[in-house]
């Protein structure tokens, strides 16, 4: 379903760039402004990614204005279109020393460097998979049991903190609201429910919304590296690239001497 949001987005760029339905119409390809009209009034029920390229080039969006307008239509990338990511900042991100992961507003999982495979103990066939794969960051916690080898709390700061897995699910499921009507939402539940810790947790656990400038979150990781226990601390900071608003690039900053000691060696 077309949002508020997009057709607002489209007619408010449109308007803007001094540009009349008909001159959008026509260098999208349409014989007349029926179709973009509804689009403008979210009166049609979905709008494919190629119409949408279209529309985006019949605007001529900049970079951050094409980002608003990716976000805006809810379009979950395609695994093509988040290898390009990767592509695209590959070396920016080499520079980064701290762990650091990506995923797409669908929360499928799209990059991780080899910081997080270290502090999460993550092994080699886990890691090629998730590379080759990219998948949901919800399956990794409760499917393929991926942080298994350590045990996580996370929350608004060190007062609040929650088990990993419920602290993800509560999160989860204000994060995923705009999409519970999607496909790959109901399938993505369907697999879920095959763990009968989430089927418990699921029922259990209510949605949280928590409102800042930019995503943070304080984080501990606990675990035996090398058989020295030890309680790593990060602070988990996301911001979204200015080239496409559906992804979140996340890195984990050492809160303690300590940790930074253990992941800067």
């Amino acid at each position: 379903m077309i949002t508020a949001s997009l057709g607002g987005l489209i007619k408010e760029f449109r308007i803007k760039k001094r540009l009349s339905q008909q001159d959008v119409s026509l260098l999208v390809g349409w014989k007349d402004t029926t179709q973009l009209s509804k689009i403008e009034q979210s009166r049609v029920g979905s709008i494919s990614r190629e119409i949408l390229d279209k529309i985006m080039k019949a605007l001529n969006l900049n970079e951050v204005e094409r980002a608003r307008m990716l976000l805006a239509s809810g379009i979950v990338p395609t695994m093509q279109e988040s290898k390009q990511l990767i592509n695209k900042l590959k070396e920016s991100i080499s520079y980064i020393n701290a762990p650091l992961y990506i995923v797409d507003i669908a929360w499928n999982t799209i990059y991780m460097n080899d910081l997080v495979r270290k502090i999460y103990m993550i092994p080699e066939k886990e890691y090629e998979y998730i590379e080759s794969e990219m998948p949901n960051w919800m399956e990794l916690v409760f499917l393929r049991k991926t942080f298994s080898k350590v045990s996580i709390r996370e929350g608004y700061n060190k007062a609040l903190m929650y088990p990993y897995d419920e602290f993800q699910l509560a999160y989860c499921k204000d994060e995923l609201a705009p999409y519970t009507q999607d496909r790959w939402y109901k399938d993505l539940l369907l697999r879920l429910s095959q763990d009968e810790h989430f089927r418990k947790l699921w029922s259990d656990t209510s949605a949280f919304k928590y409102v800042a400038l930019y995503e943070y979150w304080y984080k501990e990781i606990s675990g035996k590296w090398k058989d020295k226990p030890e309680v790593l601390k990060f602070h988990s900071l996301s911001i979204r690239p200015s080239f496409d608003f559906r992804y979140f690039i996340t890195s984990l900053h050492a809160a303690d001497e300590n940790t930074f000691k253990f992941y800067a060696k």
